[in-house]
């Protein structure tokens, strides 16, 4: 699953959600970076991430399922980042938040 995140007046959209500027935009990767230490998610297995993710995240095991789940929050790139600072552009992608499951991923313990 993918949430697109576009330029526009904030809140949600069709495909995801829209932000209209930097400081919402800092908000929401906030928001998202404290998914971690929320309720809903307290309990679940916290498995190691990829020592090449750099982007805020979290792989956690689902219950009952066992299944494994990462969250993933896109950064800006170059264009994005033009894109949310300079004025008009709605409708421009700037990031996504992924939500994929991870079949063939081994879930190793954090440390």
């Amino acid at each position: 699953m993918s949430v697109s995140v576009d330029k526009g007046p904030a809140g949600p959209t069709d495909t995801g959600l829209a932000v209209p500027d930097r400081a919402t935009f800092d908000r929401l990767e906030a928001e998202f970076k404290a998914l971690e230490h929320s309720e809903t998610l307290r309990g679940l297995t916290r498995c190691a991430r990829p020592e090449s993710a750099t982007r805020p995240g979290l792989i956690v095991k689902a219950k009952p399922s066992g299944q494994v789940v990462a969250l993933g929050f896109g950064g800006l790139d170059d264009a994005s980042e033009a894109d949310l600072d300079a004025p008009g552009k709605d409708g421009a992608i700037l990031a996504a938040i992924v939500v994929p499951v991870l079949t063939t991923f081994d879930c190793l313990p954090e440390d």
